[in-house]
């Protein structure tokens, strides 16, 4: 939450970073990463979760390139940067929400963050129903 003058806070928010940590959040991960236990479960499940987002993503043919990184997210690219901005809205409007990369410098690209299971798997549905519509298109999706 920010609380500033309206042209205070507009400024602050184009500076923002693409994700944002408060002070709670903070002191919740540096108890996280002394727990051993839990930092090899979920590096597990980031791992498993990563490939099953390139094998799904890479399946649907909606992208062009899928990159695996060494992070919790993979790279899908579309062939034209407005569509990867339909896609994300698309799945956004869908409970699903990956984020489009143009002001990372990186247009037509959308990142995908490793879920649960069960949000890879509708991930996978909505997808799925997407390729089978075809790519969504101006202005309606549906």
């Amino acid at each position: 939450v920010l609380a500033a003058p309206p042209l205070l806070a507009a400024r602050l928010r184009e500076r923002q970073r693409f994700y944002s940590a408060d002070a709670v959040s903070l002191h919740v991960a540096a108890a996280a990463i002394t727990d051993d236990a839990y930092l090899a479960g979920h590096r597990a499940q980031v791992v498993r979760g990563r490939e099953r987002l390139v094998e799904i993503l890479g399946a649907s043919g909606l992208f062009v390139e899928v990159r695996r990184t060494q992070t919790n997210f993979v790279i899908a690219r579309c062939q034209d940067p407005a569509e990867a901005v339909r896609v994300e809205e698309w799945l956004s409007a869908r409970g699903v929400h990956v984020h489009e990369c143009s002001l990372l410098g990186y247009p037509g690209r959308l990142r995908v963050s490793v879920g649960t299971d069960e949000e890879i798997a509708l991930l996978s549905g909505l997808l799925a129903e997407l390729a089978r519509k075809g790519a969504p298109g101006p202005p309606a999706l549906e």
